[in-house]
């Protein structure tokens, strides 16, 4: 027969067990908690969008240059080339509200983003969807991106022919010779890492261009357009409100690199470092931006075109750089736009082979 004393100590290392065993129930019902919410009917995800590059090799690399340099790349293209046009559409006042309105708001989506990768454990843009809002809307989403980045591929070889048609050339033969030898290689490598080494090219190409267009700027000051323009001119919108709302898609445009962070984010070794990621390749990405809308619409003023390479007088051997460096930087983007496409097809493929597709009404 126990004592009291005992039994008090006998209860005490009852409760104990029970609280470990209860402790352990929760880790384990915790695991086990998104497996059960995958297998739901309206939230199931295939495979893929769990684990992309699950079977890639990553490389462990502690730099943030690499991943710096892809998001730089998918954020800086073609879209460069408008930013003059839109500055000058919404004035500097305006316009520079603008820029900065847009990189806060792509850093702040970038972030979000990232939340939800690691909260879901899902590492892709249209997989983070259906998490939150259900398979109708990834189905959307899938459309959506096909479209997009399908559509801005289709942009790139269009803005090539351009520029190797301001240079003389063939522009038909050139848009397939580049397509054929760089564009589609590029586009077939397997992971977002496989295309830091192009980002980097493509980045100093955007550089140098803008280089050029601040060399034009400064060296021939009394001539500028902007000289003859007033202050208010300057400073103001062009047409008022109207001008304003024409520069806020080219500017939004040109801050587009949502589909890709999943990716990038997935293969970063130091997943804590994604934060200064983001800041680093926005940042980079901002100032590029108002570097050569200030220069090219102090430079040219009103007469500044859609696409800031027709101001410039080709015949110069200087500006004939800056084109083949911005036909660069196009080649280089265009994988960019084809990867989430791709995995979004493969997403897409893999339900269908799967049978568990659904028709929409």
């Amino acid at each position: 027969m126990l004592t009291p004393l005992k039994q008090d100590a006998v209860a005490s290392n009852n409760e104990e067990a029970s609280a470990r065993l209860l402790s352990v129930d929760n880790e384990s019902t915790g695991a086990h908690s998104y497996n059960s919410l995958e297998d739901s009917s309206d939230h199931h995800v295939p495979r893929e969008f769990h684990s992309q590059h699950s079977t890639t090799t990553i490389l462990h690399s502690p730099s943030i240059v690499g991943p710096v340099a892809n998001l730089c790349s998918a954020t800086l293209g073609a879209g460069v080339l408008a930013l003059p046009y839109a500055l000058q559409q919404a004035g500097l006042i305006w316009g520079c509200i603008l820029l900065i309105l847009a990189g806060t708001c792509t850093l702040y989506s970038l972030q979000l983003l990232v939340l939800a990768c690691q909260y879901y454990q899902v590492y892709t843009y249209e997989g983070i969807v259906q998490m939150a809002c259900g398979k109708r809307s990834r189905q959307v989403t899938e459309i959506s991106i096909l479209l997009f980045c399908g559509g801005c591929a289709v942009a790139y070889i269009i803005t090539v022919g351009d520029i190797v048609e301001s240079l003389q050339l063939e522009r038909n033969v050139a848009m397939v010779v580049v397509w054929t030898i760089a564009m589609v290689p590029l586009s077939l490598l397997k992971t977002m890492t496989s295309l830091q080494s192009a980002s980097g090219v493509g980045i100093f190409s955007i550089f140098l261009l803008i280089l050029v267009a601040n060399i034009h700027f400064w060296r021939d000051l009394e001539h500028h357009v902007t000289a003859k323009m007033t202050l208010s001119t300057v400073l103001w919108p062009a047409h008022g409100m109207t001008s304003v709302l024409t520069a806020c898609p080219l500017i939004i445009f040109a801050f587009s690199c949502q589909p890709n962070v999943c990716a990038i984010f997935h293969e970063l070794p130091e997943k804590h470092r994604m934060n200064r990621v983001l800041y680093v390749a926005v940042s980079c990405c901002a100032m590029l931006y108002t570097s050569i809308s200030l220069a090219a619409y102090l430079d040219f003023g009103g007469a500044v075109q859609p696409n800031v390479l027709q101001n410039y007088c080709i015949h110069h051997l200087l500006i004939q750089v800056a084109f083949v460096g911005m036909t660069i930087a196009v080649i280089m983007a265009f994988p960019l736009n084809v990867f989430p496409t791709r995995v979004t097809l493969e997403g897409l493929i893999w339900e269908y082979r799967r049978g568990d597709h659904v028709e929409v009404e």
